[in-house]
């Protein structure tokens, strides 16, 4: 089974900046295959067609088997330069894999290239 369930993927609960003369600020965007698609309440219309992706029981291409929060974000942050926090942070005890995505300190232009880099590491996993 693909560790990718959809093409699209979804952020959004936060303010996120763009490069947009028009619409600088946004609640949500939307991206598929490296790219924006949507930004804004057109990104949250697509709410249910987004990505999701479980790594816990999964193995890493070294072969280690995934079982908690501080495993997915290691690898993430290594294997795709993205930074996660679990909501371990946030004061939640479970290991849910469940993690924070805060993408208001960088660019459009920079999540866009983290894109691929995110796809491939998780692509790697099995």
């Amino acid at each position: 089974m693909s560790l990718l369930r959809e093409t699209i993927t979804l952020l959004s609960n936060g303010t996120i900046r763009t490069l947009d003369p028009v619409e600088g600020v946004t609640h949500a965007v939307a991206y598929r295959e490296g790219r924006v698609i949507a930004t804004g309440e057109d990104a949250l219309a697509m709410r249910g067609r987004s990505s999701e992706f479980d790594l816990r029981g999964r193995k890493l291409p070294d072969g280690t088997v995934v079982t908690t929060n501080e495993q997915v974000r290691n690898y993430l942050l290594h294997a795709a330069g993205m930074a996660v926090v679990p909501f371990q942070a946030f004061g939640m005890r479970a290991e849910t894999g469940w993690m924070r995505l805060s993408v208001g300190a960088v660019s459009l232009a920079d999540i866009t290239a983290l894109l691929p880099r995110l796809r491939e590491a998780l692509t790697a996993v099995s």
